[in-house]
């Protein structure tokens, strides 16, 4: 729809076409490129594109040819607009790349958009996608998997074909290693947390035992009941353990 609508402005008049001074077939090349740049934003293939990618890195090693270098026009055509394509996709994915000030901020606005996305497919009685629901998303552990398993192995080939990625690389471990300390960070605060329940509930369970030599088989119906409703039982009241607010740490 985008694409349709910027090629709509572009016939309302001359000071809007800056691509009057093309012919037909470069204006119609033009559209092809930009038409298929946007389709393959879309992450349904990702998967796909860097298959292709990294197929063609290895291509040209095995040959030890260049880029772009295709007598043949249409194969040259064609991997000029695979690799618009991969520019474009790699762009899109580029805020993992950015300093970690600048990623950090922007992480929270997509973030807050996928959450009320999620809000409005729960209102609508819509299953929640994966990632749009704010009540369960683990932020730090979701950028850590998303950065280390799609983005990371896509500039990692990106790379071979444009050396001077590697400055977005170097950031994008940067920020890795930061979600990765916070992912560390958030385990370590559960665990201080179910130890600090854990701990009252031996002592509760100890001074209950107790009281069963003092008060005979009375206590122990009273004892076994409590057990039952979660009173006493750790691995019960583990489970209403508050959920940690992860968004925060962004």
């Amino acid at each position: 729809m985008h694409v349709a609508e910027a090629f709509r402005l572009l016939r309302t008049g001359p000071k809007c076409n800056f691509l009057r001074s093309l012919d037909k077939s470069d204006h119609q090349l033009f559209r092809r490129f930009v038409i298929s740049m946007v389709l393959n934003t879309d992450m349904a293939k990702h998967n796909d594109l860097v298959v292709k990618l990294r197929r063609n890195v290895t291509r040209r090693k095995e040959s030890q040819s260049e880029w772009l270098d295709q007598k043949d026009e249409k194969a040259y055509l064609n991997e000029a607009e695979f690799l618009l394509d991969m520019l474009l996709h790699c762009a899109d994915l580029a805020n993992a790349c950015r300093p970690r000030q600048i990623m950090k901020k922007w992480c929270r606005r997509v973030i807050s958009e996928f959450w009320r996305q999620g809000d409005l497919e729960r209102i609508h009685g819509l299953p929640v996608g994966p990632g749009r629901d704010r009540q369960t998303a683990n932020v730090p552990l979701g950028q850590q998997f998303f950065n280390k398993v799609l983005v990371r192995p896509l500039y990692k080939l990106w790379k071979e074909v444009v050396p001077e990625a590697d400055v977005a690389l170097k950031i994008l471990n940067e920020n890795l290693a930061y979600w990765a300390s916070e992912v560390e960070a958030q385990r370590k605060e559960q665990k201080k947390e179910s130890a600090s329940i854990k701990q009252p509930c031996k002592q509760s369970r100890a001074t209950s035992e107790e009281g069963l030599k003092q008060k005979g088989e009375d206590s122990f119906i009273t004892l076994h009941s409590r057990k039952k409703s979660g009173v006493g039982n750790p691995n019960k009241r583990r489970e209403f353990v508050p959920a940690i607010h992860v968004a925060d740490t962004i």
